[in-house]
This record gives structure tokens, C-alpha cells and sequence, in this order.
């Protein structure tokens, strides 16, 4: 066999053995095998290839050397001598210790030498792929220096673009696995369910936490039809318009509802997209599970509409104080929120003890009137009234009883009752009945405690006004006063009221009303006395008002001057009558009327004056709901539409400083601020009203706010209950902490006693729910338009939103009349950079230029990278400005040429610029503007050619 035929079969050999390889190890040693073999003068050889991610060439393979010793070496890029001498040609390095002392690269010689022994000869080889070099083959002669011969080269170039291919296809390879592998790390370990799909919604594949939502394993779940088996009803958006949608390109969001495999529903925000997977076109859907928001929000507004018919079910019970005619519009009004077969009004008669059944009706018919005994273990309605508790029995067949159930017309499955409160005193019993079992939950015991107590004030009146015949007048006059503030519209008409009805029916001109305020009672409203408006009685000094508020119950002194506590006011006063009124368990203020005789208030106009300001104080405390629920409605109707004003935010601040604003003033916490996280610290983005605590970087786990970012929930009460919050200001009194996903924490403060409620709370989430879902619309967004704008090199924007921002911006300048230019650049000679210096150093050269435009113009211009070396400024509202421009960015890049390592090259700036004035020239287009600054540009390149 000739020669000729031995190499050309150890050529094909050789290729074929270097297409077989899979991984980069063996294909540098097949290759550098390949090359010692194929090189007279090799003794040994290595094989570097460069990292880009560390910046250094590390060694691959090796023959004649120690490879375990080499795996550890790594030569930084600049520091190649072959890069430094030879600027990635082949090359023969003689002597390379020498060489490297000659270059500065002792250091790095000394470190080969001592590990290896000294080489007399390299002889070193670029890889290159596309014009960039990516590896070097070394081949070394320990003995001769002249063992190398420029016809060695010929050799390795036969194979160079192989080898080079082979090499890219390798790296290619291992990155799709990287990008692989990173793929499905993400799509394992992302909290929300995702499942990729055909676009007819049939599953593909499905993460873990997809199998957690549905409750489908994620091999059951693969073959599901996302849309025909797990939703359990199409979307607003229809199926049809999502696709659509997805063909265009768009990411898709909608809200749906869908069925678990325990038959369950649960709602989830979806987030649909369309990418290539495996060769073809799916759908991405990230599916994030809302079904506890939506439970929260339809609470919120089951609260609200059962606040309003409360409000509304008074109202009827005020107007008369008949004690029939109250009882059958109890009835009509509990039946409106309850439903049920039966329904019962016990009242209770102490001295008696027994239980008058005043009212029974049975699918509306009624069962007539009874007396019973009032002992606790007789019957379930007197073990209400003796123990003053309520009581739900689900199942009168299967539930122990507490106390016997004595049956009255058909048979009772479902039995609620409450007792009927009056100043914390039994005076009856109201309960409810179903002839089927479970009809009754705890919200309908809640729902019928707060009616029972409405209904309970209104009875009490009602047979105070029975058993007081003889004060018909009064009690006329009364009535006419409780509708007076019953439409009162303010607190201060409804003290008025009071006050005034106070002197018109019963004569006593010396009164007033006295509200709790920071440990004092402060006097709202005086009819007369001494005492003036705003004056203050601490609580803890003298008074029979002050006393009636600290003992929580009406307070009658027949004879003032017997009394030690008595404080003078109205100097004729000889008994005093102070009642404190307020909401249930809380107390609101004090009603005080003086007499100037002793004993002169009796019994049956203390009584009265108790049932006005009853009255008072359920109209104050119907105001107060009515203000509430106006307030609650009127925030979640603002949020509603602040919703709106956070999605068109396009930046993380300004949706952060729009969230602040909505919260401060649609949601009136004006204390309120936001900290996203940076790595384990909260970082304050913003804030209001002085949120000292998110005013700083906050570590995570300390104080409220990291500690709500570290447990991932809310935290909300008074300051005094978190031992963590010890860094919030004294002035503090209450917190809501709410965490933002992973990403932060927003946090609401007060300074006010009575700190936030639920429904704050309930709002800060919700808020926060729209905030979290922003964020990740902006960030998607922003990461988006980061790759479609900008250009990869030198981080300026792209070609391609040229074209996007010219228009815009001369759509403005006409609107406004202002004149914009534009600076066309190019590079001078800058192929010269890349032939002499390397195209890494063009590179560089890029990078800088880029960076010296961006720097040397105005925050308000733009500047492209338009292709190759051409770079384009556009500079809105300009006219005469171009030229100055155009010296200060000649002169910027000339002092930076001078200091920028390139050698002997005439390293400069060839600009040229138009103007276009929307004043003068209506017609113009983006493409006429730029062809009218390309032509000036070309025709100074041409002058610098003559």
C-alpha cells in the first residue's frame, strides 16, 4: 500500500472516529492524538479549549503529558502567548520559557517547567469557528528547537474546519443538555401548576405541582384534556378566542374554573403562551391557584350584604313599640335572612321563671301562644336563656343534647337559638327551626346573634312601653324623637336629637353627652351647666358620669350631695342620671341629665330616657355599620378601578410607588410601604406617611416585616402582640404585614387604639394579590422587551426598534411642532481593528464606542447600534443642537483612542446628521429622515477618501 493510500485511510479513520464522538474529552483526544501522530516533530501535544464563563483556556486532553495535573491549570485568556505573540495565527514558538519572561508570563512558564520540564519547541495551532477562535492544538519537541517546520501546518489545516465543526457541535450539544436541564429544573420546581399542551388542549406534560392542584398524578394527567376534563366550565374568554390570541403570538390570561379528581372546584389564574417543543408548536399554561382569594373576596361581599340587611331588618323593628306588632316583624325580618320552617320568641319572666313562647309560627301558620318553666334542664330554649349562650344542634336525631327537645308541631331536624341580650341581661330567647337535618351553619348563628340583638333592644322597649300605659304621651313623644335620629345623617344631628327630645318631653334642661376619648370622657354636646364643650373628665377622677362609664351600667343618684363622687356642674343640681350607651360589649360615651330636685328624675322617666338612648344608640351604631359598609364598598369599588391604573404600570417602582398611593388613598392606610427583596434583605421601594420600619434595609426574619417575608403569611394586630416589632416607633399601635409572593413584603401602620380590622386586612390582601400578579407581568414584560430591543454586544438598542422609535417620535414632534435630528456614525477603518488587533478586540472596541455615545448624550436621546461599525442617534426636540453634539462626540472618542491600546491606527468618528422640522416638511418618513442623514454621512467618507 503506498503512502498516499495509507494516509488517506488514516484520514478517513480519523474522521469518522471524530464524528462518533460524543462529549468533548474524547474529541480532544482523538484530535490531538490525530495531530502528535500526523507531525514529525511531536513528542507530545495538549489541547486547550476556552471558557467563556471564566474567561481562561483550560486543557481538555493530552498526550505525553500528566492530564491530572494539566485538569488543574488555567491560563486567563489574555495570558495565552499564542494570543499575545502570534494574535491567533499558527504559530512556532522556539524557546517558549524565554518568550515567556520576553512577554511577562514568566510566572506562568516557571508554574509548566516545574510541573512538566522544560519544552525547546511549540508549535501551536488556532481552532476557529466562524471567525472566532475557540480552542488550540500545542504540539511540543522537548529536545530541538527547530523541530518544526512552517510545512507542519499544511498538515493540521487539511482537518482545521472538521475538527472545528466536530468541536461546535459537541459544545452545542452539551448546551441544549444544559439548557435542558435548567428547563425542567424550573418547570419541576415552580409553586404554580404548568402544563404544556397541544393547542386542542390535550396535555403533553405536567409538573409536579400541577399533580398537587388537581390531585391527578402527573401520568394520569398526560392524555388529559385541560380544557374538556379538568375545567369545569369554559372561561369569559372562550376557548376559541384564546387560540387565537396564541396564534398571533400574544400571552393569553384569563381565570378559570376547574375540578379536581376528588370532584372538588378550585379557581386558578392562567397565563397561556405558545413555544416549540420537541419540533412542534404547544401551548406553556402556568396555572396559579386563587381559590382562597376569591373565597376572601366572596366573603367580604357576604359580609357586606349581610351588614346591609342587618341595617336594613332595624329599621322595621324601630318603628313600632307594639310588643305583636314587633314580634311579627321580627318574624318577616328573620325570615329574610334566614330561611327556615320555624321560627320562635321566648321571653323570659323572672320573677315568675318562665318562659312566655309569645311567638310560634310554622310554615307561617301559627301554633298559638305558651307559658314553660324556665329550668335549664327542661327544654333546649331555657338552657339558652339560663346559660346566655347560643346554640346550634345540626341534627336533632344523632347530636347530644344539652337539655331535653320538647317537640312542637312537626318533627324538628335543624335547631338554632340565641338569647336575647339587653345590657349583657337575658330577656329572652329566639330560635329557628328545619324539619331536615345540617340547614344551619355557624355563619347563620353568627348572622342570627347579631338580629337577636337588634330584636332583643327592640322587645325591651317594646314591653317598657306596654307596661307604661300612663305615659302614652311620652312614649308617643319618645317615638317621634327615635325616628328624628333614626334619620339622622350625622353623629352631631343624633346627639342633638337626643339633647333636644331630652328637654322638649321631659323638661330637664341640664344634660348632655359625654364620649370616650384617650382615658378621658370628653363632653361632645351641653344643653347647659358649667362644664364647656371639649372639656375633659379622666376616668380614673371624680364623677358620677365617670363612675356610670367605669362600672359599665345607668348610674341614678336620687340625692347629689349624699354622694362623694358627685362633681358640680349645674349648680342647682340635686339628683343626676348618667347611662352608658354604645354597641354591645363596647361603650361608646355616657348620657347625662340632672334635676334640680332631689329624687326628681323618676323611675318611669329613667326608664324612658333609657329607651331614647337606646334609640340613640342604635341609630349611632346604624350609622357607624352604614359608614362602614359605605366605606368598605366605596374602597372595594376604588380598588376595583385602581386595579386598572397597576396595570398600565410598566416599571417594578412605579407599580410599587401606584400600590403605596391606591393604599394610602383608596384604602386609607396612610402609613403604608413597600420592600422588595435583594437577596436575604428587604429593600425599601416605597413608602408613605413615615413606615419607618420599611424606610430601611430589613434582614430577613427580623422585626414584623421580615419575619411576615420569611413565614410567607400575614401578620396584623396591635404592635404589643409581636415581641419583633420592637423597631417600629412608639407612636405605633398597629400593623398590617402582608408578604408579596416571594417577593417582598407590603406593610400598613396606625397610630390609632383601635389599630386595623379584618376587612383592612382583607383589602391590604387583596391589593397585595394584584400587586404580585403585576409584578410578574412586568418583569415578563420587561424581559421581553429586553431581548426584542436591545442588542446583544453592546447593550444599545437594535436595528430592528429604530424603526419603532423614529416613527413614535416624529409622530410627537408633529403633535407638538418641536424638531427632532438624527446622527448617523460610522467607525473609521474599523475592519483594520479586527484584521490587526483580533476580532475580540473589535469587540471590545464596540463596547466602548457604544458606551462613549450612550454617555455623551442627553438621558431623553436614543442611541442604536444600526449594523456592524454604524451606530444612530436620535435626539427629539432638537433643531441647531446636532452639530454641537457631533464635536463633543468626535472629541470623546478621540481622547478615548489615544488611551485604548491601538497601536499605530487612525482610530476616529466619521458623522453625519438631518434635521427634520415638522413645521416646515410634513411628509417626510423614518426611512427619508435616516436616508438624509446616511447620504451626509457618505459624503463625508467620501472627502476623507480623497
Amino acid at each position: 500500500m503506498s503512502h498516499v493510500d495509507r494516509s488517506s485511510e488514516h484520514l478517513i479513520a480519523f474522521l469518522r472516529e471524530l464524528n462518533r464522538t460524543r462529549n468533548l474529552e474524547a474529541l480532544a483526544q482523538v484530535v490531538i492524538e490525530h495531530a502528535v501522530a500526523l507531525v514529525p516533530g511531536a513528542q507530545r501535544g495538549s489541547f486547550m479549549l476556552l471558557n467563556r464563563e471564566r474567561g481562561c483556556y483550560e486543557f481538555r486532553a493530552a498526550v505525553g503529558w500528566d492530564m491530572e495535573k494539566l485538569r488543574h491549570v488555567c491560563i486567563p485568556e489574555a495570558k495565552a502567548l499564542q494570543k499575545i505573540v502570534y494574535g491567533d495565527h499558527p504559530a512556532i514558538i522556539r524557546e517558549p520559557y524565554r518568550q515567556n519572561y520576553v512577554h511577562g508570563l514568566g510566572e506562568l512558564g516557571d508554574t509548566f517547567r516545574d510541573m512538566f520540564g522544560p519544552d525547546q519547541a511549540i508549535l501551536s495551532f488556532p481552532i476557529s469557528y466562524e471567525g472566532e477562535v475557540i480552542a488550540y492544538l500545542n504540539l511540543d519537541n522537548v529536545e530541538d528547537p527547530h523541530a518544526f517546520r512552517e510545512e507542519d501546518f499544511q498538515l493540521l489545516a487539511v482537518v482545521e474546519e472538521e475538527i472545528a465543526v466536530a468541536l461546535r457541535a459537541v459544545l452545542g450539544r452539551e448546551r441544549l443538555a444544559e439548557l435542558e436541564r435548567f428547563f425542567r429544573l424550573l418547570f419541576e420546581r415552580l409553586a404554580d401548576a404548568v402544563y404544556i399542551t397541544e393547542f386542542d388542549g390535550t396535555i403533553v406534560r405536567a409538573n409536579q405541582a400541577a399533580s398537587e392542584q388537581s390531585g391527578y398524578t402527573a401520568d394520569e394527567l398526560v392524555g388529559m384534556n385541560v380544557m374538556h376534563d379538568l375545567a369545569h366550565q369554559e372561561p369569559k374568554m372562550t376557548y376559541q378566542q384564546a387560540i387565537d390570541l396564541l396564534e398571533e403570538g400574544e400571552i393569553v390570561r384569563f381565570e378559570e374554573v376547574k375540578r379536581r379528581k376528588d370532584g372538588s372546584l378550585y379557581v386558578t389564574e392562567c397565563a397561556v403562551t405558545r413555544f416549540e417543543y420537541r419540533g412542534r408548536q404547544v401551548t406553556l399554561s402556568v396555572n396559579r391557584d386563587i381559590t382562597e382569594r376569591r373565597e376572601a373576596e366572596r366573603n367580604l361581599e357576604r359580609r357586606n350584604r349581610e351588614q346591609e340587611a342587618l341595617l336594613a331588618a332595624s329599621r322595621p323593628l324601630t318603628a313600632t313599640l307594639h310588643l305583636d306588632e314587633l314580634l311579627s316583624r321580627i318574624q318577616e325580618q328573620a325570615a329574610s335572612l334566614l330561611s327556615c320552617d320555624s321560627f320562635f320568641v321566648a321571653l323570659l319572666d323572672k320573677r315568675r321563671k318562665k318562659l312566655r313562647l309569645e311567638l310560634m309560627v310554622e310554615r307561617g301558620a301559627s301554633l298559638g301562644k305558651h307559658t314553660v318553666d324556665a329550668d335549664p334542664e327542661g327544654s333546649l330554649t331555657a338552657w339558652v336563656a339560663h346559660t346566655g349562650r347560643s346554640l346550634l344542634i345540626r341534627d336533632t336525631e344523632s347530636e347530644p343534647l344539652p337539655a331535653p327537645f320538647r317537640q312542637v308541631g312537626e318533627p324538628t331536624r335543624s335547631w338554632l337559638g340565641v338569647p336575647l341580650l339587653v345590657k349583657g341581661e337575658v330577656v329572652g330567647v329566639m330560635s329557628v327551626q328545619s324539619l331536615s337535618p345540617h340547614a344551619f351553619s355557624e355563619d347563620d348563628r353568627q348572622l342570627l346573634a347579631a338580629f337577636g340583638g337588634l330584636a332583643a333592644a327592640a322587645i325591651s322597649n317594646a314591653e317598657l312601653h306596654t307596661g307604661m300605659a300612663t305615659l302614652q304621651g311620652k312614649l308617643l313623644a319618645v317615638e317621634r324623637a327615635a325616628r328624628g335620629m333614626k334619620l339622622a345623617e350625622t353623629k352631631a344631628e343624633l346627639y342633638r336629637c337626643l339633647v333636644e327630645a331630652t328637654g322638649e318631653i321631659f323638661g330637664y334642661e341640664a344634660c348632655g353627652i359625654f364620649e370616650a376619648e384617650e382615658g378621658a370622657l370628653r363632653a361632645a354636646v351641653l344643653q347647659e351647666g358649667e362644664l364647656s364643650l371639649g372639656k375633659r373628665l379622666p376616668i380614673d377622677g371624680p364623677g358620677i358620669t365617670v363612675a356610670a362609664w367605669n362600672e359599665g351600667k345607668t348610674l341614678y343618684v336620687p340625692d347629689v350631695s349624699a354622694d362623694e363622687r358627685y362633681l358640680k356642674g349645674v349648680p342647682e343640681t340635686k339628683s343626676e342620671l348618667s347611662v352608658p350607651f354604645g354597641e354591645g360589649a363596647r361603650q361608646v360615651g355616657v348620657f347625662n341629665v340632672e334635676s334640680p330636685v332631689e329624687r326628681g328624675i323618676p323611675l318611669e322617666d329613667r326608664n324612658l330616657l333609657e329607651i331614647m338612648v337606646s334609640h340613640m344608640a342604635a341609630s349611632l351604631s346604624g350609622l357607624e355599620r352604614l359608614e362602614a359598609v359605605r366605606s368598605l364598598s366605596a374602597k372595594l369599588e376604588r380598588l376595583h378601578h385602581a386595579v386598572d391604573e397597576m396595570q398600565r404600570c410598566t416599571d417594578v417602582e412605579g407599580l410599587c410607588h401606584t400600590s403605596v398611593r391606591i393604599a394610602s388613598e383608596v384604602l386609607g392606610m396612610s402609613m403604608c410601604g413597600i420592600g422588595l427583596a435583594q437577596g436575604e434583605y428587604l429593600v425599601p421601594v416605597s413608602s408613605s406617611g413615615g413606615a419607618d420600619e420599611l424606610g430601611r434595609a430589613i434582614r430577613r426574619g427580623e422585626g414584623v416585616a421580615g419575619k411576615t417575608w420569611e413565614g410567607g403569611r400575614t401578620m396584623w394586630g396591635k404592635v404589643s402582640d409581636f415581641p419583633v416589632a420592637e423597631l417600629v416607633t412608639p407612636e405605633i399601635k398597629g400593623v398590617i404585614s402582608v408578604p408579596v409572593g416571594h417577593e417582598g413584603v407590603f406593610q400598613a401602620l396606625t397610630s390609632s387604639e383601635e389599630g386595623f380590622t379584618s376587612a383592612d386586612v382583607t383589602l391590604a390582601e387583596i391589593l397585595v394579590g394584584h400587586l404580585l400578579g403585576e409584578l410578574e407581568r412586568i418583569r415578563l414584560e420587561e424581559a421581553l422587551r429586553e431581548q426584542a430591543t436591545q442588542d446583544a454586544l453592546t447593550g444599545l438598542y437594535n436595528r430592528r426598534f429604530l424603526s419603532e422609535v423614529l416613527e413614535r417620535e416624529m409622530t410627537r414632534a408633529k403633535r407638538y411642532g418641536h424638531p427632532i435630528s438624527v446622527i448617523m456614525a460610522d467607525i473609521d477603518d474599523f475592519k483594520q481593528v479586527n484584521d490587526r488587533l483580533g476580532h475580540l478586540k473589535g469587540d471590545e472596541v464596540l463596547r466602548e464606542v457604544a458606551a462613549l455615545l450612550r454617555d455623551s448624550v442627553r438621558d431623553s436621546d436614543y442611541v442604536f447600534r444600526y449594523g456592524g461599525e454604524e451606530f444612530v442617534i436620535l435626539m427629539p426636540e432638537t433643531e441647531d443642537r446636532a452639530g454641537e453634539a457631533i464635536a463633543r462626540l468626535r472629541a470623546a472618542v478621540e481622547r478615548w483612542a489615544k488611551s485604548a491600546e491601538l497601536g499605530d491606527l487612525q482610530f476616529g468618528l466619521t458623522m453625519g446628521s438631518a434635521v427634520w422640522d415638522p413645521r416646515s416638511e410634513q411628509e417626510a418618513t423614518p426611512e427619508s429622515v435616516l436616508q438624509r442623514a446616511d447620504q451626509v454621512l457618505y459624503g463625508f467618507k467620501r472627502s476623507k477618501g480623497r
